[in-house]
């Protein structure tokens, strides 16, 4: 009876000798392992104005870009590092492989264990900040269903819960059918950002929208709290767009051969749409000057003053919240296979290492939901 329940939530046991046709080619390896970092476009800026705007007002918007600026010239390098991982280390484990092979095993072991503990977080946060584009769309949902033991339940709760399990039956399906369970939402979110900067771009050219401007004393008074510090603080949130980049490079045995080449190109293509994603969207933020809500989130805000609340609003906040828990699922193609490697060379349980039915490494999905 187990046995058959299993086969229909996660699906017949596969041979080794189909390993190959379960591995990513680029067109859904792109989705699976950029979501993260592509998503992260929800909330990057959202994170530098709420550090900035209550310590500098209106003047956020000015440094928003020059930030932003700094942002993606950091993405430039962190890309170009990742390449010559690619290259050197093609078969997974990133940056725990590099370090213990180059600074000794303890530093390896110490980024190994870094690693792990930044996927269990992606994993949390892209579920939670995927919830709070629905509430920021639909306030009454966040409202107190039960407590237990001191804890509040709300709605909200109990769904990312119920999705944090969902992604986890996806992975244990295998890759192959996770990539196109997950892949397709991807794309639709990066067509409803493009739609954003363009609709952005058109609302302000057509002078239709009023900039309030502060005046030159308020300008004069502010710019004194601009500090180094707290533009290296809101340097330090708004670089949450540069998380998951390594996916890519943690994962190169999971491409279809030549397995390099593919993940190279995966890692251009992710360079190059938060390029475009992150660096218009902050650029539209800074010239619309729109403040992120207390508790909602700065996409649905733009989305709401560009588009009013018509379809493409519904469909920007539908998308976010779809690519945020996607997000989560870059996690689960990396985690696995960082801990495996790590497991084989006796640094973490030898059972982390095991393949199952569906040739996924089924242990580290599974602990990692449980995390």
């Amino acid at each position: 009876m187990l046995k058959k329940l299993k086969q229909i939530f996660i699906g017949k046991p596969l041979g080794n000798e189909l390993s190959e046709g379960e591995k990513l080619n680029i067109f859904w390896g792109f989705p699976i392992l950029a979501s993260d970092a592509v998503s992260s476009v929800a909330y990057a800026g959202q994170e530098m104005l709420l550090v900035l705007v209550p310590a500098i007002g209106m003047l956020a918007f000015g440094q928003l870009t020059v930030i932003s600026a700094a942002i993606i010239l950091l993405l430039m390098i962190l890309v170009f590092s990742y390449r010559q991982t690619i290259d050197e280390y093609p078969n997974g484990g990133g940056a725990y492989v590099v370090a213990k092979n180059n600074l000794g095993v303890i530093s390896g072991v110490i980024a190994g264990a870094a690693l792990s503990v930044d996927y269990v977080m992606t994993v949390a946060v892209s579920v939670s900040s995927g919830m709070e584009q629905i509430v920021s769309a639909f306030p009454d949902l966040n409202r107190p269903l039960f407590h237990f033991y001191g804890y509040q339940f709300t709605l909200p709760v109990l769904l990312c819960v119920f999705l944090v399990l969902l992604i986890m039956l996806g992975n244990l399906r295998g890759l192959r059918e996770s990539s196109k369970i997950f892949g397709i939402p991807t794309y639709l979110f990066i067509i409803g950002i493009i739609a954003l900067i363009i609709g952005g771009t058109i609302l302000l050219l057509s002078g239709k929208y009023h900039i309030p401007v502060p005046s030159k004393e308020v300008q004069e008074h502010t710019m004194n709290s601009i500090t180094l510090l707290l533009l290296l603080k809101a340097f330090s949130s708004g670089c949450a767009a540069l998380t998951g980049v390594e996916a890519v490079s943690n994962s190169v045995p999971n491409f279809k051969t030549p397995a390099r080449r593919n993940a190279k190109m995966v890692l251009m293509m992710l360079s190059l749409v938060i390029l475009v994603l992150f660096g218009g969207v902050s650029v539209i933020a800074s010239q619309l000057q729109i403040v992120p809500p207390e508790n909602g989130a700065l996409l649905v805000s733009m989305s709401g003053v560009i588009f009013g609340k018509g379809f493409m609003y519904y469909f920007i906040t539908v998308t976010t919240f779809i690519i945020l828990i996607l997000a989560a699922n870059t996690s689960y193609s990396g985690f696995p296979n960082l801990i495996s490697v790590v497991a084989k060379e006796g640094y973490a349980p030898r059972w982390l290492s095991l393949k199952g039915d569906r040739l996924s490494f089924d242990n580290g999905i599974i602990s990692l939901s449980v995390f």
